[in-house]
């Protein structure tokens, strides 16, 4: 018996419209869970675009940078002109000889009795250093960089590596002076040279700043030796008092971090570019926290995840947090005592605990205890420096050195309470001299200064001809 045609279609037009039925509601499940997404990530997008904009709002409301592009100076900037003749001046500088870049690099300054291989190169940039510093007399300089158009953590710093040959010029020349005896020629020197390195205050990163207080150590170190060596006039002493005083209150990191954090907050907004991926993936190499850990993996697929649109919520969240960070540090980085730098700690404490949630933070935020404490530890040594000075005047009026700095505490207006622990510094007279210095961790001497006539003997004995 042969199957009715009229069934058959009927069964098949029915198992159509179940499949039908399936589809339509499967299409239906997924437009659902689209429009779902779209409200998450409209809602998302929205509440994380006002917190951004209010934290914008408040630094705005201060007055502060906000992005790179804003840190520009004005067009005719007088700073910003005469950095431009310091640069000029700086490429004029020949080139630094070898042998005099490996005998005076380094923390520790060497004992060098015979300066006659290094007096060409000192003779051959004599009159551009002498440029260098009428420049610097002049006033503020600026270094010009590209505010605009480059990617903050991606600008070459050419001005800081021709200080750095400045650095190595005036170290061989006020050695040389101070094995001749020429204690005022040394002093004036040293002076100079602090004024060089604090052309690098106005730049904008934590690189310059760290060079410019490794220059003004050097530049210490130097004094100590010439203090020690007992050979300045009272005229001299004063002039480095007010280079120290003048150094000093220009050492501070507020202004770093308010330009750092316009800086990240331009690289963030910078993901997803070429030049972004470039960057992240020449970060790959570095570790962090001594794990050995690698900083960014996958740096090409991040770039484009972190700069998609998907993203932006996350993004915007990220810069939120990093603005209000930093922030917060601005206000607490150059406050001394015990009390801010338990707060700070507890600052970057709590960022280790939530990194995984901020890994673009992650990349772009530093440690600021740790650059607080060398901060910090630089400007107590511009202080003891002061007040080694100070101790020195005593010295030459009375015959003999203070028994404590309380002596002369009154008379002077150099601070004698430590930065780091709030108490008043140590002084020490020992048979070498005499040093000032904070209490650091475990009671070990921090910002400390020393007078050691040991060094000016020892150079003494290695100059005398046998």
């Amino acid at each position: 018996m042969q199957p009715n045609s009229a069934d058959s279609s009927g069964d098949s037009f029915g198992r159509k419209t179940k499949t039908w039925s399936v589809c339509r509601i499967l299409l239906a499940a997924v437009a659902a869970m689209a429009l779902c997404f779209v409200a998450a990530y409209v809602i998302g997008y929205w509440r994380q675009a006002s917190v951004l904009n209010a934290e914008i709002a408040a630094i705005r409301a201060r007055g502060e940078p906000v992005r790179f592009a804003e840190l520009a100076p004005l067009p005719g900037d007088e700073n910003q002109a005469r950095g431009d003749r310091l640069s000029a001046a700086l490429e004029k500088l020949k080139p630094l000889d070898h042998e005099l870049i490996i005998a005076l690099h380094g923390e520790t300054l060497p004992d060098v009795a015979d300066f006659s291989p290094f007096q060409p190169v000192l003779d051959a940039n004599r009159d551009h250093l002498d440029e260098i510093i009428q420049i610097c007399r002049e006033g503020d300089c600026r270094f010009r960089y590209d505010f605009v158009r480059t990617i903050p953590f991606d600008i070459p710093l050419p001005g800081v590596q021709k200080v750095d040959d400045v650095r190595y010029l005036i170290v061989a020349d006020v050695l040389r002076l101070l094995a001749a005896s020429e204690g005022d020629l040394a002093a004036a020197r040293i002076c100079d040279f602090l004024l060089i390195a604090s052309v690098l205050r106005h730049d904008p990163f934590y690189v310059s700043q760290l060079a410019r207080f490794r220059h003004e150590e050097t530049a210490l170190n130097l004094l100590e030796r010439l203090l020690a060596a007992d050979c300045v006039s009272p005229e001299q002493l004063d002039a480095i008092d007010r280079s120290l005083q003048a150094t000093e209150a220009g050492c501070r990191l507020g202004p770093t971090v308010r330009g750092e954090r316009a800086a990240t907050m331009s690289n963030i907004e910078c993901l997803g570019r070429p030049e972004m991926g470039e960057l992240l993936d020449s970060l790959a190499a570095l570790t962090y926290d001594g794990q050995g850990q690698k900083l960014v993996f996958d740096a090409y697929w991040k770039n484009r995840w972190w700069g998609s649109w998907l993203y932006a919520p996350f993004r915007m969240k990220e810069q939120t947090f990093m603005l209000g960070a930093l922030s917060q540090a601005v206000e607490i980085v150059d406050e001394p005592g015990p009390e801010a730098t338990a707060e700070l700690a507890a600052e970057d404490s709590r960022f280790e605990s939530v990194r995984r949630e901020y890994p673009i933070c992650s990349i772009f935020m530093t440690g600021r205890t740790k650059l607080r404490e060398t901060v910090l530890a630089h400007r107590q040594r511009l202080i003891a420096a002061r007040l080694a000075i100070q101790a020195i005047r005593y010295r030459s009026k009375n015959g003999g050195l203070p028994e404590s700095l309380a002596e002369f505490a009154e008379t002077t207006k150099v601070p004698v309470t430590g930065l780091r622990s709030g108490k008043p510094l140590s002084y020490e007279i020992n048979e070498q001299g005499f040093a000032i210095y904070d209490q650091g961790e475990d009671d070990s001497p921090w910002g400390r200064f020393a007078v050691e006539p040991r060094h000016a003997d020892k150079a003494a004995d290695e100059s005398a001809p046998d």
